[in-house]
């Protein structure tokens, strides 16, 4: 929405909702700010700070935040005093009571710079039951002008009195089009990678799930080799389930997969994504959009050669060693199994 934290794509109803509500003196004291990493949790909380903040906030045709005032400016740099950010130290898994009632006792302290003070707490999902509890009692009774700002890629973690206590934003999921249109008029090596590459970038747009903050990082050469090596092996996967398929070859791809416990586990569901798409192509005439595939067509294609029962058993029997994996099984026994029991199918 043209004129409301503009450096935010998308998500025009959370805009107009926030925007009217910061000029009008009526926005809540908390927030949950829901969605996955690069949803733009960030971009929007740093909007609203701006825009609480902002010089000119209470004009009612310039944009908000006005981006040219002082304070404006310095929140975006990250230098603005009453803009306070706590996220997870870099040594723990968590965050501690303790970084919480530090974050909480300069809450009651008065604003050093404007009328308003601002508090940002990423990876609100990685607050242990302790540290949420901790905030609940500024949150129950906040001190006037003091605003709190949740980023969760888990709202399932957070403790129902303090989801009751907040309101509740969803970060928008951008269909693969509207994600398309905004990286090549932002990004200019999209365009290059569309023309050079189309497939790799057509996995990219499926990869990044929506979210304009994640298909930007795939953009990173490490990254985009790392996807182009998955798929491969995704397909050679696919390829060795054709019953004219000699053993060797799915034993030989089974071999290829990752041996850290958790890069396993992602690419075990990423040939769960594969299936998916092939059986979908065979059961629904409608079917349109793909979760590995580029395409629908390709997904047909690609499963012509394969039963749809085979594809349901093959399916089922890569979630039980997905879910054994995922219990603490050796890794090696459990794919051991998965090529076994494949091959009586």
């Amino acid at each position: 929405m043209n004129g409301i934290f503009d450096g935010l794509f998308g998500n025009d109803a959370t805009k107009v909702r926030l925007g009217t509500a910061i000029r009008t003196g009526t926005l809540p004291h908390a927030f949950l700010i829901d969605g996955p990493r690069g949803s733009g949790k960030s971009t929007l909380a740093f909007e609203i700070a701006a825009a609480l903040g902002c010089e000119n906030r209470e004009s009612a045709t310039g944009p908000l935040p006005c981006r040219r005032c002082n304070t404006c400016r310095r929140i975006f740099e990250g230098t603005f005093t009453d803009v306070k950010v706590l996220d997870k130290p870099k040594d723990k898994a968590t965050i501690g009571v303790e970084s919480v009632k530090e974050f909480k006792e300069d809450m009651f302290l008065s604003a050093g710079e404007s009328d308003v003070k601002i508090y940002i707490v990423k990876n609100a999902h990685l607050l242990t039951p302790q540290a949420q509890n901790a905030l609940l009692t500024v949150m129950e009774e906040p001190p006037s002008g003091v605003f709190i700002l949740l980023l969760s890629e888990s709202a399932d973690k957070i403790l129902t009195t303090i989801k009751s206590r907040a309101q509740y934003v969803a970060m928008e999921r951008f269909s693969r089009q509207a994600l398309e249109s905004y990286l090549l008029d932002k990004v200019p090596e999209a365009r290059t990678r569309r023309t050079s590459d189309p497939e790799g970038f057509g996995a990219l747009l499926i990869r990044s799930e929506g979210y304009i903050g994640r298909a930007t990082e795939l953009f990173d050469p490490k990254e985009s080799e790392r996807i182009k090596a998955e798929r491969e092996t995704v397909k050679k996967f696919i390829a060795a389930l054709d019953v004219r398929a000699p053993y060797s070859a799915l034993y030989a791809v089974i071999t290829e997969l990752p041996t850290v416990r958790a890069e396993l586990l992602l690419s075990l569901e990423e040939i769960g994504r594969a299936l998916a798409d092939m059986i979908k192509s065979k059961s629904t005439d409608g079917f349109v959009t793909t979760e590995f595939f580029l395409d629908a067509d390709e997904a047909r294609r690609t499963a012509k050669s394969l039963s749809q029962k085979r594809l349901l058993a093959i399916s089922g029997i890569l979630l039980e060693t997905h879910d054994a994996i995922s219990k603490n099984a050796m890794t090696a026994a459990a794919l051991a199994s998965l090529a076994a029991k494949i091959k009586l199918i």
